[in-house]
């Protein structure tokens, strides 16, 4: 990334014509106007970055917003229409944070730009970034799919002496304690029933059946239906 640290002042960066750069204390800083519409109606940006097709990118920066403020940060191509390679939007602090994320080129383009896009927002602000870096020969981000959560309950609710079951999703084979709890008060107890591999998600799951519940009463979402289930193990 050329001059991604600022040392020597602020070229080759540009920016749209209602901002003006400048080095401060070693950042790269623009006063942000007020009353824009679209993000990209005010942009920090550089060009000329070359991308290989299939290379994973290491994408790093150091930005700060007084006040706090919300930018997206992006790599693209260069011209209409502006396809993104990458697009985060950073939660930025008056203080300042360190972002990283990493990305794989879908093309090869020796001439993407990293723009840093800021405008949308009503009011001004200032927007300050330093040590930005883009590396190639990063490892590929691992999928992990959103599972939710461990434990699978009926999400309609349950009827006070109809039957009531839930299941767990784990890696245990052995049945493990589950507790029902209203509040802080644990109500009623027992063990899982270990069913296996589940066809459809391919998860090792457990079902739970606490239908000797029958309680009614206030700390419940609604009648009958219990919040607290838990499992230990």
């Amino acid at each position: 990334m050329p001059n991604g640290t600022f040392d020597t002042g602020s070229a080759p960066w540009w920016s749209t014509a209602n901002t003006a750069l400048k080095v401060e204390g070693g950042r790269l800083c623009a006063d942000v106007p007020g009353g824009t519409v679209n993000p990209w109606d005010v942009i920090v940006g550089i060009n000329d970055i070359p991308l290989v097709k299939d290379e994973t990118y290491a994408f790093s920066f150091f930005a700060a917003a007084d006040p706090g403020h919300v930018a997206k940060a992006i790599v693209q191509m260069p011209s209409d229409p502006y396809t993104a390679y990458l697009s985060a939007n950073p939660e930025l602090s008056v203080s300042g944070n360190g972002y990283a994320y990493t990305f794989t080129s879908p093309v090869d383009q020796p001439k993407a730009q990293v723009v840093f896009q800021l405008g949308g927002g009503a009011t001004p602000w200032r927007f300050c970034l330093d040590d930005v870096s883009l590396k190639g020969g990063a490892e590929p981000d691992v999928y992990k799919p959103d599972t939710g959560p461990r434990v699978r309950v009926n999400m309609v609710g349950y009827l006070p002496s109809g039957p009531k079951n839930a299941t767990l999703v784990t890696e245990r084979t052995e049945p493990v304690t589950w507790r029902l709890r209203k509040g802080d008060e644990v109500v009623a107890t027992g063990e899982t029933t270990p069913r296996g591999t589940d066809a459809t998600s391919g998860q090792n799951v457990h079902s739970v059946d606490f239908g000797s519940f029958t309680a009614v009463g206030t700390g419940y979402r609604s009648a009958g239906r219990c919040s607290g289930l838990q499992v230990r193990g």
